[in-house]
């Protein structure tokens, strides 16, 4: 008999909901913990793993800008004070860099500056300009990206981290494979894995 192969389905977490709730079936999902810890409460998971990963909130700037320091509190006021646009997306995760300006107290100061597109579209609208520009979203997408410069994560008082979660469908038709999978999420080589690519 030839292994079945593995399909990857990609999207935002409302989306990947949608596509259950329209009666799709999967093996593994891995999405934001809430959404893990509803359905496990419904009985949906035969196993779940939480937290999987944490993913922290980042700035880029264009290719070839000045990198600003934003290690710590002063140093990011500064830098979103300084820019020209400031550009985030309307998805969930995304959301929480709009809520971190409020949170540092520079939502005033900047309002004029921000630039808010749908989708997952922030960096691309980040690539068209040619001033003084940032992108605010999470890490991981930032150092994905090879067209843009990651400036790094935000600093403590500025961070909101999203944390991911996975569970194996009570459904599955592969539960071994599906739960060996799972835990192998949280084991040492995934977590050096992770960990490169912005996600902790």
């Amino acid at each position: 008999m030839q292994p079945r192969g593995v399909a990857v389905v990609y999207g935002t977490a409302p989306a990947l909901t949608a596509k259950l709730a329209a009666g799709e079936k999967a093996d593994v999902l891995i999405s934001l913990a809430p959404e893990i810890a509803e359905l496990a409460k419904t009985g949906g998971f035969a196993v779940t793993q939480a937290p999987m990963a944490g993913i922290k909130l980042g700035l880029a700037v264009r290719s070839g800008a000045a990198v600003p320091h934003i290690n710590m509190l002063a140093a990011i006021k500064t830098a979103l004070l300084r820019a020209d646009t400031i550009i985030h997306n309307d998805l969930a995760p995304d959301l929480a860099f709009a809520r971190q300006l409020e949170r540092i107290g520079v939502t005033e100061q900047v309002k004029s500056k921000i630039v808010l597109v749908k989708g997952n579209g922030q960096l691309e609208e980040l690539m068209k300009r040619t001033g003084n520009d940032m992108a605010g979203g999470q890490l991981t997408k930032i150092i994905a990206a090879k067209s843009v410069q990651s400036a790094g994560a935000l600093p403590r008082e500025a961070q909101s981290e999203t944390i991911y979660s996975a569970g194996v469908f009570a459904h599955s038709q592969s539960p071994d494979a599906a739960t060996a999978f799972v835990f192998f999420l949280t084991s040492p080589k995934a977590i050096a894995t992770l960990s490169a690519v912005g996600a902790k």
